[in-house]
């Protein structure tokens, strides 16, 4: 067969440009023959890692979720991505969120190890997927909503799951809309939009608030008391005093926080009261 391609001055030039025009198949030319096997071994080879990755990722519903968050929000630390699933992980599919930070890391390192899914930058310390696993993850689903947002309908009380403490028949309860956090997460924010309120019946309220909005808003942290109207004051009060709440027309007790400062300032209030 005579090769097609059209062969300038310069060996080097003329092969790249050989290479790239020449779209025979089964061109004797040396080069071209090269050029094919190498790219009929690639795409083999991407074939076969995307049957492996379907096969595996069916088993494996965290591994999963880890290189889904990795295709949508590109390289992430272990502490981002452990974040990210506690954002997922609403019914406690994979455990108390307590134990999430240890389960990412050993589910990466078994996508690493196993089968060469991620790869991690030592001098960013981040995790990124390969090549041909976005592009299996491109065709899987739709990387523009990676990450579940529940509807308001949804919405099913034994299902909920959340940090609870304290003793008592009331609540101060902290609620966050999941969309926000993981744009801090991603953003590597330290806080994002809280509302901090009290009720006597949680999953009540919680709906309550979820219907005024798009979606359904995530538990935070759930506090069980007797004092629930002195604690909320006490927690407002020193958000308001560092300058954290958040001005919005129409809604009330709105602070930009994380779980951690609630928890600090609620053990800092369990100090006072038992002084």
């Amino acid at each position: 067969m005579v090769c097609t391609a059209s062969w300038k001055n310069g060996k080097s030039r003329a092969r790249r440009s050989h290479e790239t025009r020449c779209q025979k198949i089964g061109c004797q030319n040396q080069s071209c023959r090269k050029f094919d096997i190498e790219n009929f071994t690639t795409r083999s080879l991407t074939i076969k890692l995307v049957e492996d990755a379907q096969e595996a990722l069916k088993k494996d519903e965290l591994g999963y979720l880890i290189l889904k968050c990795l295709a949508r929000f590109g390289p992430l630390n272990h502490t981002q991505l452990s974040q990210l699933v506690e954002c997922e992980n609403t019914e406690y599919q994979f455990g108390s969120n307590k134990g999430v930070a240890h389960k990412v890391r050993k589910t990466v390192n078994h996508l690493i190890d196993q089968y060469g899914y991620i790869f991690y930058d030592s001098r960013t310390g981040n995790l990124a997927i390969t090549e041909s696993i976005r592009e299996f993850c491109s065709t899987t689903f739709k990387t523009s909503s990676i990450i579940g947002v529940e509807e308001v309908g949804e919405l099913s009380n034994h299902k909920v799951r959340y940090v609870e403490t304290g003793i008592g028949t009331d609540y101060v309860y902290v609620f966050y809309p999941k969309t926000m956090r993981i744009e801090a997460i991603v953003k590597g924010w330290d806080v994002w939009p809280l509302k901090i309120g009290r009720t006597n019946n949680l999953h009540r309220r919680l709906k309550q608030l979820s219907e005024s909005g798009p979606n359904l808003l995530s538990v935070g942290l759930s506090i069980r008391t007797s004092i629930a109207q002195e604690l909320e004051k006490h927690i407002h009060q020193v958000l308001t005093k560092r300058g954290q709440d958040i001005a919005l027309a129409g809604r009330r007790e709105w602070f930009r926080s994380n779980i951690q400062q609630i928890e600090d300032i609620y053990r800092d209030f369990q100090n006072k009261v038992l002084i």
